[in-house]
């Protein structure tokens, strides 16, 4: 099955240049992410299993509620999609959701979390020009705060979110999205016969009606002071159905005592400023972001006319501080008799690959542990579904950048955060090799499942990927040292590239030639000269002071490096050759038509045994 994907580069491209008098700088993300129950939960409306998405749904029913017709069945679920590097398990385990009839309501926050309706913003001309003698610079102010008076000063204050927050739902096998226009009113996504009212109550087509309220309160912060405006809603809980019989189906929450808290991304990036402001050089940032969940409602009783259902948690998980992990799940009549009775047994993905980040040294354990569900238990019949997982390559550390494009493990352990990215002739980044393998992608991933009666389900993966028709670009990083004193040392060499003007960083270093220490002083005595030359010996650069250098040269067929010495004293043989480091990247751009994959996995084949 294929699927478009849109490639985002990793490299952020700043346009926005501030000043130098502030401690925590303005330009770090607050980045909005969602609980790890919610975002599991969320993979079903997001990618519904289907043949189409290569992904399937693993049920293990754990009781199905029935009130007159209406049916509400309790399980666990897995969704197929694979396993990211750095996603948090939920409180049933990496991959697994607990699912009550399959309702959901969460949000995706963009921008800020929105306080009501969108603010509408008109333009002031028919196209878009953003500049001092357009209508619409003031448009382009309040979109993204750029100050073009003063563009170390932007206009913080005054930029306007303009992106409203998605939520996402479901009930009784209806899903979709929905948010809220500039006047309020709610546009779904894609049009449903479920009523959604303000704030928040759905009903479905038969009549019966959802209650929510807000479920939680977090907030995630990097590399800035957390304040009062970073903490968020993500989750919805239900809280009551009112089925059209006027029956009801009640739910009670419990609230945690104590905030639990884990590492969920870690940035990096390169800045560079705009080509009005001189005075600014690229800035490199990296920083963790920690996710605080403040206060959280979590599911502890289902009560309904026939009978209840308990839930019960322990607090004791070593890959979220203060995390709760479900532990039991026991089903009553109404007479208070014990139905059923799931425990859920687990354990931990564990890693030996560790990363020490600064300031938060209580989160080097946490960020090698995965919760891991084996065995869902009935001590009622003594019957169990037992689950294993592809561990022959275990997972990297939680904020480990050996990942694909899309966030699941390559095995590339000496990536260091961003693949190179080109900007005309320009090449930014770090050259982190992004192409998937199925190999490490699988990791984590289910990959068995024996059912109570001993029949099995197998899971093959394989790679994702889509037509991809167009020009494909390739950046390698090339250099070499040569040292010689006039006498000895030179050499040849190419550049395999499509640009037309190739950056080359040279170095220099000379015991005959002074350093760049601002002086200005030049050799005394004999010394020697290192030069690029082109296939004609034309003189591209000459190089005498020891320092690194940086030129766009004009592609050439063939370049030569030539050392000559200077000055009719010979040399002082006892010290080291002179040398010049060449370094360069190579851009090649050719037009491929193939099916390529950038990250992500499918199901391949299951296979089923039975067991009767």
């Amino acid at each position: 099955m294929m699927k478009n994907i849109i490639l985002l580069p990793f490299l952020f491209i700043s346009y926005f240049i501030y000043g130098q008098n502030y401690q925590v700088a303005p330009n770090k993300y607050n980045l909005t992410i969602k609980s790890p129950d919610a975002s599991q939960l969320s993979k079903f409306t997001d990618i519904p299993p289907s043949t189409h998405t290569g992904t399937t749904s693993i049920i293990i029913p754990i009781y199905t509620i029935q009130v007159g017709d209406y049916t509400l069945p309790i399980s666990l679920k897995y969704h197929t999609s694979g396993i990211k590097v750095k996603e948090v398990a939920s409180k049933v385990g990496l991959g697994w959701s607990l699912s009550i009839g399959d309702i959901i309501l969460s949000k995706q926050i963009f921008g800020n979390q929105d306080k009501g309706a969108i603010p509408n913003i008109n333009q002031v001309d028919g196209g878009f020009e953003p500049n001092t003698n357009s209508g619409d610079q003031n448009f382009a102010t309040i979109i993204t705060g750029f100050n073009s008076f003063d563009p170390e000063n932007p206009l913080k204050d005054n930029k306007k979110d303009t992106q409203p927050d998605i939520y996402s739902y479901s009930v009784k096998g209806t899903s979709g999205d929905f948010y809220f226009d500039s006047k309020g009113k709610i546009i779904k996504i894609p049009e449903t016969d479920i009523k959604i009212e303000d704030y928040f109550t759905l009903t479905d087509n038969n009549g019966n009606k959802y209650f929510f309220s807000e479920g939680n309160q977090m907030r995630t912060t990097g590399g800035q002071i957390p304040s009062s405006d970073d903490i968020i809603t993500t989750d919805f809980i239900i809280k009551k159905i009112i089925l059209n019989t006027g029956k009801e189906i009640v739910f009670e929450y419990s609230s945690i005592n104590t905030p639990y808290q884990y590492l969920s991304n870690y940035y990096k990036g390169f800045s560079y400023p705009v080509s009005c402001i001189q005075s600014k050089s690229s800035e490199y940032n990296e920083y963790a972001s920690l996710t605080e969940v403040m206060s959280e409602n979590y599911l502890t009783k289902i009560i309904y006319p026939e009978g209840s259902v308990l839930f019960t948690y322990n607090n004791s998980r070593e890959d979220i501080i203060n995390g709760l992990s479900l532990e039991k799940i026991s089903t009553y009549d109404n007479a208070n008799k014990l139905i059923y009775n799931y425990f859920l047994n687990k354990s931990y993905f564990t890693t030996s690959d560790t990363k020490n980040i600064n300031g938060y040294p209580n989160h080097t354990n946490s960020i090698t542990k995965r919760l891991k569900l084996n065995e869902v238990k009935n001590t009622v019949d003594n019957s169990s579904f037992k689950l294993t997982y592809y561990e022959e390559n275990p997972l990297p550390n939680r904020l480990s950048d050996a990942t694909d494009y899309l966030g699941y493990s390559n095995g590339k352990t000496n990536n260091a955060g961003i693949p190179y990215f080109t900007m005309e002739d320009e090449v930014y980044g770090l050259g982190d090799d992004k192409k998937p393998n199925i190999t490490y992608a699988v990791s984590g991933s289910l990959k068995e499942i024996i059912y109570p009666t001993g029949g099995k389900m197998k899971l093959d993966y394989e790679l994702d990927d889509f037509n991809f028709e167009g020009p494909e670009i390739n950046v390698s990083r090339q250099g070499f040292m040569e040292c010689g004193n006039g006498t000895i040392g030179g050499r040849e060499f190419t550049v395999n590239s499509t640009r037309a003007n190739i950056k080359f960083k040279f170095t220099f270093t000379s015991p005959y030639s002074p350093n760049d220490d601002g002086s200005g002083s030049l050799p005394i005595g004999s010394y020697v000269v290192a030069e690029l030359l082109d296939q004609n010996n034309n003189i591209l650069k000459q190089f005498l002071i020891s320092k690194e250098y940086e030129y766009f040269i004009e592609k050439k067929s063939l370049y030569k490096i030539r050392f000559r010495k200077q000055g009719s004293e010979n040399l002082d043989t006892t010290k080291p050759l002179p040398c010049l480091m060449v370094e360069w990247y190579e851009v090649t751009s050719e037009n491929k038509k193939y099916n390529k994959s950038v990250g992500g996995i499918r199901v391949k084949k299951n296979y089923q045994t039975r067991k009767f």
